[in-house]
């Protein structure tokens, strides 16, 4: 019976890290959990896993839903999938396993559920949720039951083991290499650019640094609290695109704390699309633009609407965007590639066994994105249909699979 790997190992991971179990010391995961492992079996060595462990979420300002206890033990089931993971922003981790904790519990379910004989059939990594603290527990517990190196079935793994430089970074740096593309087209530079982000994780610090680097100003970050508008940028300086690492690792989650530091204005319980800028890039979580944000964006002549976050943009208003004339529609699919994208590079260097330097990984991450906006492009107008990128992004996808689908006479 074939499991997806990915799919398993992130939703347990959001759903312990969601559940009201793990939030008070002196408690235990339910026997759902740990399918009969006993309180003493997951609290040994307490004491000495309790060291700080930094999360590293795709996104961590995003607002946290508290989760409820699936009835029985059918965590793998289909049923479960959209409930589990975190991809949505449903879940954010807030740090309360121990690693002795996780490696007790990781084990057992994967024990039962994962085929020790997998090998490369699905390739997890990590998303809102689940960042190098968790890759490295479920690396830790893949190898403990494999018995063998295999460092490329997993991703987004930390440095000392197999991780590669700028993925933390990846979404967003690929991200702006294509927005610098839909830039080209249409004869303008990025250099000057505003831009309206949200969140402030990994994708968001991602956007901000390679900002900083090209010359172009994010204004507005956002959190579950509400919004900041930085008139001069976040990207405008060093120090306030680090204190991004500084507000997500603070485990706060507050927005806020961006405008207490830098004197910039708060809008506690808004959101940043009624901004006056030249892109919009929504960076945090799914449906997090509205049909009413929507028309705010349209009524300030926003002209490129760059999605970056995964489907970040309500049916209803995407399709009023695509609608509006001189709007340019950029999909996630594309946009966000980047992040996989290296996630493929660093497979690459673990199959090599080398390490490349930073500027090698983020070159072949500047023509990665260049060639995802060419065969949207091509394919667009190769059907008719303009500089439709939406349009274009999914007929490349569908291209490319039916032809090597033809190719290998599977159909």
């Amino acid at each position: 019976m074939r499991k997806r790997l990915c799919t398993l190992l992130l939703a347990v991971l959001v759903l312990l890290t969601a559940l009201p179990w793990a939030a008070a010391d002196d408690s235990t995961p339910p026997s759902w959990i740990t399918n009969g492992t006993s309180a003493d079996d997951v609290a040994q060595d307490r004491d000495d896993g309790e060291e700080d462990e930094e999360a590293e979420a795709e996104d961590s300002g995003s607002q946290s839903i508290p989760a409820e206890n699936p009835s029985g033990s059918a965590l793998i089931t289909d049923s479960h999938v959209a409930y589990l993971t975190g991809s949505g922003g449903l879940f954010r981790p807030q740090d309360n396993l121990t690693r002795a904790e996780a490696a007790q519990i990781f084990l057992r379910l994967l024990k039962q559920t994962v085929p020790v004989t997998i090998h490369y059939t699905d390739v997890p990594a990590g998303d809102m949720g689940v960042g190098g603290r968790e890759i490295g527990y479920l690396f830790g517990q893949y190898r403990r039951l494999k018995g063998v190196w295999e460092n490329g079935v997993l991703t987004g793994k930390g440095f000392s083991y197999g991780g590669s430089l700028t993925r933390p970074e990846a979404t967003g740096y690929g991200a702006m290499y294509y927005l610098q593309e839909v830039l080209k087209h249409e004869g303008e530079d990025i250099k000057g650019k505003t831009i309206a982000c949200a969140g402030f994780g990994n994708v968001t610090w991602g956007i901000c640094k390679k900002a900083l680097h090209l010359g172009a100003k994010v204004v507005t970050l956002s959190g579950p609290d509400g919004y900041i508008y930085d008139e001069e940028g976040v990207s405008s300086s060093q120090e306030k695109v680090d204190y991004l690492l500084e507000m997500r690792n603070s485990g706060r989650n507050r927005v806020q704390d961006y405008a207490d530091k830098f004197g910039v204005p708060f809008y506690p319980g808004e959101k940043p699309w009624g901004v006056k800028v030249d892109v919009v890039m929504p960076s945090a979580m799914q449906n997090d633009v509205h049909m009413e944000h929507a028309k705010q964006i349209v009524a300030n002549g926003v002209k490129y609407y760059i999605e970056v976050a995964n489907m970040p943009t309500t049916n209803d208003a995407l399709f009023y965007l695509m609608e509006q004339p001189g709007v340019i529609v950029a999909p996630s699919k594309a946009v966000n590639a980047g992040g996989v994208g290296v996630s493929a590079l660093e497979m690459s260097q673990n199959s090599e066994r080398l390490v490349w330097t930073a500027e090698e990984v983020d070159a072949q991450l500047h023509k990665m994105m260049e060639n995802i906006h060419r065969v949207s492009m091509e394919a667009a107008e190769e059907y008719g249909l303009g500089y439709n990128l939406v349009a274009g992004a999914n007929l490349a996808g569908f291209k490319k699979v039916a032809e090597a689908m033809m190719e290998q006479g599977v159909f």
